[in-house]
């Protein structure tokens, strides 16, 4: 059934639960899994709330970066180790989180989305934004949220 998986991490505690979620279901289905981190290059989230993020050497922008490909690249190792056919992704761009995450999708082919879900207080992804939310409304293939 699934071919391609996009997992959307976001270098949090809850990305274990998804990723040993996402091995299971591309082992069963003989699917490879893209590990995919998404750094914002602009108005974080969109919604001119948020700081700009340079990605100049030196710059917070560029160490968010940085520290996203080892974050993934560990990920990745641990993966392949365990069997999965795993690549990765780091999207470096001006879109926010959600459209960037389900416009990768869209361009690789990706079956499923998948990522964790958020667990915040409502009033919190209310005023900050909710990722997860954003993707479920806007993905042009199945998400998957693990909580």
């Amino acid at each position: 059934m699934y071919r391609k998986i996009v997992v959307a991490l976001q270098e949090k505690g809850t990305d274990e639960a998804i990723v040993a979620h996402v091995r299971s279901l591309a082992a069963l289905h003989g699917a490879r899994v893209t590990l995919l981190r998404v750094v914002a290059n602009g108005s974080r989230g969109g919604d001119g709330l948020g700081h700009l993020l340079q990605m100049e050497i030196g710059t917070s922008g560029c160490e968010r970066k940085e520290r996203a490909r080892a974050y993934v690249a560990q990920l990745e190792r641990r993966l392949r180790l365990q069997g999965c056919r795993v690549e990765t992704a780091i999207v470096v761009g001006t879109r926010c989180e959600a459209e960037a995450i389900v416009h990768f999708a869209d361009e690789s082919g990706c079956d499923l989305v998948a990522m964790p879900s958020d667990t915040r207080p409502w009033l919190l992804r209310a005023l900050k934004g909710d990722t997860a939310s954003k993707v479920q409304r806007k993905a042009t293939v199945p998400t998957l949220f693990v909580h």
